[in-house]
């Protein structure tokens, strides 16, 4: 039978929101990774934003993700790959906008026996990329866990992955709070021990990884990997795990991945119990070993903790708390694209102050998760919020992106970004006519008349400008009305 919170889980969790409520950040991440642009608007609290970076295409052009992760019910799934479909991923595209996908695979799917890889699910796996590719969504495989196993109740390692030396375990009802249950905190234990009698767990987590790279490095829709979801800590202190024992991990996994792919981007992320909720990290520097610089995004997850607890938005404060603690680490120890790999739920007013936030920062953001979407477009409706995400955004920037935002009240868009030399390519913004300017709108481009051109795309929705490289500064801004 479940027992009761713990005393002890109990305080790590006040603990932790407690933590979200600091002012002042300790010491942050550390690596470096894109190429960078320059500042936006001011931050909150007086915090100035850190020197923008960004994700960039092959064309140069610098990248501003929207999208959802696919999908929760991978996890329940016994062929491990969800109810998603072609027609909703192109949907998602080109209805919604969207371009990215955090798209879920497990260890436990692709290496269900030591050494024995399940081609099958990969091949499952590979299909939806080519969904995702036909509708010109860009993916990030996350190698996803929750509470390490299946065995314990969650997902992630396979059976034969989980070493608790014993321990025995009892289930919790609330799946977060298994967390600190003394036979999960071993097998966390024993994972991360590279050099103790169960090191052959996590030089298995690296091969599996590496069946992944191996087979989907040159497909073109992958734009990245994410090496673990909201890595635990199990039982050692928190601080240390960050500075030592996992920036170690993730340097030996990106040395392995290097070896067969230089290109695409390596997505990382701190621990997720102070993080989420808004608080600091103590994550150490994190090494690319590729040649020339590195392509390395921070991808820490965004829950506000009054809405995850169930008590409702009480308001900006853990936002801030959010935004002024990611500045402190990016400009500290983290000279990278930012992006939110998990962005939780709640009303339009929280996704009004946290889009007003990402704008500012410059920072990609993916909805968790895709589900409810699924079910409201498989039933023929709109999903409850999605008036909240759909936004007017640009997508590839033919440039050094200085600011950008997008007001919903006024329905008005503006962009400023710098030339920089040796990118190709048109500027693209998503404009969802329909929905948010029934009534027509307006463009205007601070380029002198007949330097710049534009075209539109009503099917994708894609706006693309071709800017004036002569013109060391664009600004480009979209109005509701008709000319």
């Amino acid at each position: 039978m479940p027992r009761p919170l713990t005393a002890c889980f109990a305080a790590l969790l006040l603990t932790a929101l407690a933590l979200a409520g600091c002012t002042e950040a300790t010491s942050g991440l550390g690596g470096t990774g894109g190429d960078g642009g320059t500042g936006g608007a001011a931050g909150v609290g007086g915090a100035e934003p850190p020197l923008r970076h960004y994700i960039r295409d092959a064309q140069g052009r610098a990248l501003v993700l929207h999208g959802l992760n696919v999908a929760n019910d991978a996890k329940s799934d016994p062929l491990r790959v969800g109810a998603t479909t072609r027609e909703f991923v192109l949907h998602m595209a080109r209805v919604w906008g969207f371009n990215v996908s955090r798209h879920l695979i497990f260890w436990d799917a692709i290496e269900p026996e030591p050494g024995v890889y399940d081609q099958d699910y990969l091949a499952r796996v590979e299909e939806r990329l080519d969904w995702y590719a036909e509708a010109g969504i860009w993916v990030v495989l996350d190698m996803h866990q929750d509470v390490y196993s299946q065995v314990f109740c969650c997902d992630g390692a396979p059976e034969w992955a989980v070493r608790t030396d014993g321990i025995p375990y009892e289930q919790q009802d609330i799946w977060w709070t298994n967390y600190a249950e003394p036979a999960v905190q071993r097998a966390f234990d024993n994972f991360w021990d590279f050099d103790g009698p169960h090191a052959d767990v996590q030089a298995a987590y690296i091969d599996a990884w590496m069946q992944v790279v191996e087979r989907f490095h040159d497909h073109p829709a992958v734009l990245g990997y994410d090496l673990m979801n909201e890595p635990h800590q199990g039982s050692m202190d928190t601080s240390a795990f960050e500075r030592t024992v996992l920036p170690a991990f993730y340097d030996r996994l990106i040395a392995r991945i290097r070896e067969v792919d230089t290109e695409r981007w390596i997505f990382y992320e701190p621990t997720a119990f102070i993080v989420n909720p808004g608080g600091p990290t103590d994550l150490g520097a994190v090494t690319d070993a590729r040649e020339g610089s590195p392509r390395l995004v921070y991808a820490p997850h965004l829950y506000d903790p009054t809405v995850f607890l169930g008590v409702g938005y009480n308001g900006p404060a853990a936002i801030e708390r959010w935004e002024a603690n990611r500045i402190a680490e990016l400009e500290e120890r983290h000279p990278a694209p930012l992006v939110i790999g998990e962005l939780g739920e709640g009303p339009s007013a929280y996704f009004a102050d946290v889009f007003t936030m990402t704008d500012r920062l410059g920072a990609g953001w993916v909805r968790w998760s895709s589900d409810p979407f699924y079910s409201a477009f498989a039933n023929g409706r709109e999903p409850d919020d999605i008036l909240d995400l759909v936004r007017v955004y640009p997508r590839r920037i033919a440039g050094d992106p200085i600011d950008f935002a997008f007001n919903p009240e006024h329905r008005v868009f503006s962009l400023v970004f710098a030339e920089r030399e040796g990118v190709e390519g048109a500027t693209e913004i998503f404009v969802p006519e329909a929905r948010l300017y029934p009534d027509g709108w307006t463009l205007q481009v601070s380029d002198p008349d007949g330097s710049w051109t534009s075209d539109w795309d009503p099917d994708r929705r894609i706006l693309s400008i071709v800017t004036d490289p002569t013109q060391a500064q664009h600004v480009i801004r979209i109005d509701p009305g008709g000319p």
